[in-house]
């Protein structure tokens, strides 16, 4: 018989692709960001909606009660807040008041 698969957290892998693009972006002078950032909220709203949808119709099944997603979800957040950080030093490079790397 055909039936719904427990719920999982594989497709959130999604969110945090989108997220490390985002970030990304603001190493390239600016031009598409508000294009790019507008499509990726539309996107984030719908996996929003779908998974509202499918969590209250189709879901037999949905415990995520251990410590396992928290620990995760911090370890899949700590290479996005390293790139954050390595694009602001990036771009704070001989901005006034900030330390300034020339080349040779």
């Amino acid at each position: 018989w055909m039936a719904m698969a427990p719920m999982e957290m594989g497709r959130y892998a999604d969110l945090l692709l989108n997220a490390i693009l985002g970030i990304l972006i603001f190493y390239f002078p600016g031009g598409y960001t508000w294009m790019l950032f507008l499509g990726m909220t539309a996107s984030h709203v719908w996996i929003y909606a779908f998974d509202h949808f499918r969590v209250l119709r189709s879901i037999p099944a949905c415990t995520f009660a251990a410590f396992d997603i928290e620990w995760w979800c911090e370890a899949c957040l700590a290479p996005i807040m390293g790139i954050i950080a390595a694009c602001l030093a990036f771009k704070s490079n001989c901005e006034p008041g900030m330390y300034c790397l020339t080349g040779p």
